[in-house]
């Protein structure tokens, strides 16, 4: 989770439980804003968003990044990524 909000410029997390739910926002790796609400969901779980900084070189491979975010979708088939607007697939172990 570290990585994730060093190499976001904005981030948001969201745990959910059954009775309340947690809100937290990162600028820039910064806790900039935190709210918990007294409500409950029948859906439990963690909802991570964020908007990847500029961080790289200019020879930052786009693909490379790509195939490294389905290697993670591999490794947690439950994770929903989106990238880019698009829903990742996991890498079939095949073109692993």
């Amino acid at each position: 989770m570290s990585l994730i909000n060093v190499m976001c410029s904005e981030l948001t997390v969201i745990a959910q439980k059954s009775d309340k739910r947690l809100r937290m926002s990162f600028r820039n790796g910064v806790l900039c804003d935190q709210e918990v609400l007294q409500e409950g969901a029948e859906r439990t779980g963690n909802t991570i968003s964020g908007t990847v900084a500029v961080l790289f070189s200019q020879n930052f491979d786009v693909a490379v990044f790509a195939h490294w975010l389905r290697c993670v979708k591999a490794t947690s088939p439950s994770l929903r990524l989106l990238f880019n607007g698009q829903e990742v697939q996991a890498v079939s172990k095949t073109s692993a």
